[in-house]
């Protein structure tokens, strides 16, 4: 059962009008990437997401400077989910940059090299692992080496302290700071080849000249003034297309120097169809080639991930007819990956998720983890074929609250059908057993009266020994004992009848039960006048019979439920709403009947199939295996499920 009681369906339903956590999150926009992420289901193509991770591993020796990636899969099945998952777990671990690029923003390809270095340069703007910007965590890599030079005091700064108190400082204190580290890095690493980068990523350290410093590496213009301010040079008057590409190598080139970078190309398939023009997939992935062929022959510590996604039309019908043998530029030494396509298990895990995240930023903890959905209708979108994106859009258009809580219609008619008069069924051994065994049923993995249930079973074996008049067992461990209680419902008044069940209890060990249980109103007598009396005697003497009475208070709720469950269609309920039911109100627990049934025995020592035998020896002559005609029963084998009044 549940620590915690659910909460109201109002409350609920409340939560849903007021968010819906679908909406407007079927497409992985640039936002979700560098922001808050969506739920993410992490076994929802891992295997994409491990041959990234490994080719991370792998540039982090300079052995291998440059890894390229491609990954294939029709729109809506996981390609910018991927890479923002890509992102955000770089993110949290803090082991490389990440660098998103999305093809569809190149909208002049004459200024491809310009586009790309400020999608770079944009990219390094947004928070890293330490709370800051991945630009001022790649500065911490240089002004540490200065600091450690110098052995400053601030080495032993705070990240974040380290910015706040250069915010705090003015500005001809942090001229003078920026000029003392540059020129001891300077003198550390005369052979630097662009020092006025250098001084532009030290400058993103302070916030109020971030921008700038980002503006100038991407190439754009600056006045004179900030220009002189900031200590770097006028280059406007160059060829913006090659300043852009140096530019953007030796930025890739000093990052390298300290971390490792993903750089992810996104959405290359073109929305133009224009055919005279240069395709865009085209442009991008000579591109991703040039950028290769300046970057692979690179000696530093780390290297550079290049992962890009497409339609497999793109790849197939755009790209391999463009690069040809060089198509592995892209797509590296092994063929593209392939994205998996969603199945009921995936999509159900993937949709509890987004509502376990739901209901715990709401505080709520609905009866159903999927509601207000059912397994079926997931069922249903995946034999239509949906992508991700299509079961998230439709789970977005149908997240509407449901009017009516489904377990108080099944309370309704649960007290509806205690008014009912269920005099019949207190006197059919049939109903009472089903009701004792579907009750069981539900408990299977739960304890009661010390009695782990591990399973329950109508199959008594051998069948021709049974015969029906052990209805049930209930297997499980109690005490750290295995035990296997046989179960027999008998309401007869018939003396044969009865005396037949009672030589089934006796002989238990035939049956594989290590005790037995009788079930029978107590004021139904066994008279003494009885030929199976002595039976009786000796099966209660033996202190492993257990007679227990049938109690109208307790028996009534028990038959209900396992009509409710077995006509659940009769009464417009569902299977599972009963089950939610039964666990809500936990109608179940600390039963009596239930709890009288499963009690250990009262000396609590195991009992064997020999001591049975040798008992029932002395009291009667036991009938062998292939006996069919019982003794104490000359009538035919009873019927469990007629009535005896």
């Amino acid at each position: 059962m549940n620590r915690f009681a659910p909460s109201s369906i109002q409350a609920i339903n409340a939560a849903m009008q007021k968010d819906n956590p679908f909406e407007g999150h079927s497409t992985v926009s640039e936002r979700e990437i560098w922001g808050r992420a969506c739920p993410d289901l992490l076994e929802l193509n891992i295997h994409a997401s491990t041959v990234i991770w490994q080719a991370i591993k792998q540039v982090g020796s300079p052995l291998h400077s440059v890894r390229a990636i491609a990954f294939l899969a029709e729109p809506g099945m996981g390609k910018s989910h991927l890479l923002s998952r890509i992102r955000h777990q770089l993110q949290a671990r803090g082991n490389g940059l990440f660098i998103y690029i999305n093809a569809q923003q190149f909208t002049d390809t004459s200024l491809i090299r310009q586009q790309f270095l400020y999608a770079i340069v944009n990219s390094l703007k947004y928070t890293g692992s330490q709370g800051i910007m991945q630009w001022q965590e790649l500065a911490l890599f240089p002004l540490e080496q200065a600091l450690s030079i110098s052995r400053s005091d601030s080495l032993r700064l705070d990240p974040k302290r380290l910015i706040e108190k250069l915010n705090e400082q003015s500005l001809a204190k942090n001229q003078a700071w920026i000029n003392q580290v540059t020129d001891i890095l300077f003198k550390a690493q005369p052979d630097i080849e662009n020092p006025d980068l250098l001084r532009a990523i030290i400058w993103m350290l302070c916030n109020s000249q971030a921008p700038y410093a980002r503006h100038w590496i991407a190439g754009r213009s600056i006045a004179q003034w900030k220009l002189d301010e900031v200590g770097l040079s006028d280059r406007t008057g160059e060829n913006r297309e090659a300043l852009a590409w140096e530019m953007t190598v030796q930025l890739l080139q000093t990052i390298c120097q300290y971390l490792p970078v993903v750089i992810a190309f996104d959405r290359l398939e073109s929305d133009d169809i224009n055919e005279a023009v240069v395709k865009k997939e085209q442009v991008v992935a000579s591109l991703i080639k040039r950028l290769s062929d300046n970057l692979c022959q690179m000696q530093y510590p780390y290297g550079v991930v290049l992962v890009s996604t497409m339609t497999p039309m793109t790849w197939y019908e755009k790209i391999i007819p463009f690069l040809g043998k060089f198509s592995n530029y892209v797509s590296g030494p092994n063929e593209p990956i392939s994205l998996s396509s969603i199945d009921s298990h995936t999509l159900r895990e993937v949709l509890a998720q987004w509502l376990v995240d739901f209901y715990l930023e709401n505080h709520l903890i609905p009866s159903n983890p999927l509601y207000p959905f059912e397994y079926y209708q997931i069922q249903a979108l995946i034999r239509e074929n949906l992508t991700l994106k299509d079961a998230i859009d439709w789970f977005a258009d149908n997240f509407k609250p449901i009017e009516v809580d489904p377990i108080e219609k099944v309370e309704r008619v649960f007290q509806q059908l205690l008014e009912r008069n269920w005099f019949l069924s207190l006197h059919s051994d049939f109903e009472i057993a089903n009701a004792l065994s579907f009750s069981f049923q539900t408990l299977v993995g739960q304890t009661i009266a010390q009695f782990k249930i591990e399973r329950v079973t109508d199959e008594i074996e051998p069948k021709q020994e049974n015969q029906n008049y052990i209805q049930f067992k209930i297997v499980g461990i109690q005490k750290e004992r295995r035990s296997s209680i046989g179960i027999a419902v008998s309401q007869s008044r018939n003396g044969r009848t009865v005396g037949a069940v009672l030589k089934r209890l006796l002989r238990g060990d035939v049956f594989g039960l290590t005790r037995t249980c009788l079930i029978r109103s107590k004021t139904l007598k066994i008279s003494p006048t009885w030929k199976a009396y002595p039976e009786f005697e000796t099966w209660q003497n033996r202190e492993r019979g257990l007679w227990v009475d049938v109690n109208l208070k307790e028996m009534i709720p028990l038959l209900v439920l396992c009509e409710m469950y077995e006509r659940c269609e009769l009464y417009q309920l569902t299977e599972a709403q009963i089950l939610e039911f039964i666990d809500r109100t936990q109608i179940l627990d600390n039963h009596p009947t239930l709890e009288a049934i499963v009690q250990p025995p009262p000396d609590d020592t195991p009992e064997t199939a020999s001591e049975m035998d040798n008992t029932y020896s002395q009291s009667s002559q036991t009938p062998t295996p292939s006996t069919l005609t019982d003794p104490l029963c000359d009538d035919p084998p009873y019927s469990f499920q007629q009535d005896e009044l």
